[in-house]
């Protein structure tokens, strides 16, 4: 009996150990940004609005299932444009149809794009593209379906496990003069990961310190944005892919 506590005892610590290895990794990516200059230089915001240009004008000749995400998503939602305190782009699409964007490589290297499955970058700016997967009905990153259960996956299926039916079928939002694909349900999936968005937190502290974010507040805080209704398929369906997905370390549901 004593040897079986003590065994779960180990268990227990190895478990916190690992746990906090993760916190700890996590928080040595994320707080060298954190003080970091509060505001995209004109020239790097351009950058990053001619890399989205680029993949929606590329992808426009595939098929490929993508959304406009994350912090781009909320730019585009608060004022169609990238947050001045946005260091870099954000978009998902079905990891299941990774090969379409893999087969476009050539083509953003004419642009001078550097591409892989999870990144693109054009001089200072880049985009981080998040291969999304649905699993039980609901929209699940590939990246949170690799985490062991604990704080990160807790709060990485709070955040960002949400219905599929938000997304689709998608929507379109208007971001730099142009339109977007976006999910249909773009309010509903930023209150569930950002809270209150019509106050907004910025990510750099020293955001904060600066006169012009408040400035630029009142201009988030007065827009509302225009959305379309789908031009896409009234449905889409997920390209089951296992070998594909295997590249992502998950299976798809169907696949174990």
């Amino acid at each position: 009996m004593l040897q079986k506590k003590f065994t779960n005892l180990r268990k227990t610590l190895a478990f916190y150990r690992q746990e906090a290895g993760v916190v700890k990794a996590e928080l040595h990516e994320v707080l060298p940004l954190l003080w970091a200059d509060p505001f995209l230089p004109a020239t790097d915001r351009a950058d990053l609005i001619y890399l989205l240009q680029s993949f929606k004008a590329i992808m426009a000749n595939t098929s490929l299932v993508y959304w406009l995400d994350y912090g781009t998503l909320l730019g585009a939602w608060r004022w169609g444009n990238p947050l001045p305190w946005d260091y870099d782009g954000d978009i998902g699409y079905l990891a299941g149809q990774a090969h379409l964007l893999a087969e476009q490589k050539p083509a953003f290297a004419k642009l001078g794009i550097q591409l892989t499955l999870l990144t693109a970058s054009y001089r200072n700016a880049s985009v981080d593209l998040s291969p999304w997967i649905e699993q039980d009905g609901c929209m699940v990153r590939t990246q949170h379906l690799n985490y062991q259960p604990g704080f990160l996956k807790a709060m990485s299926d709070r955040r960002d496990t949400f219905p599929m039916r938000w997304v689709n079928p998608l929507a379109e939002i208007r971001f730099a003069d142009d339109y977007f694909p976006c999910p249909n349900q773009v309010e509903k999936i930023l209150r569930k990961r950002y809270g209150n968005i019509d106050l907004l937190l910025p990510y750099h502290l020293k955001t904060w310190l600066s006169p012009h974010f408040y400035r630029y507040y009142w201009i988030f805080a007065r827009y509302r944005p225009d959305i379309r209704q789908p031009t896409c398929p009234v449905t889409w369906t997920i390209v089951r892919a296992p070998t594909l997905l295997k590249k992502f370390g998950v299976t798809d549901g169907t696949h174990r």
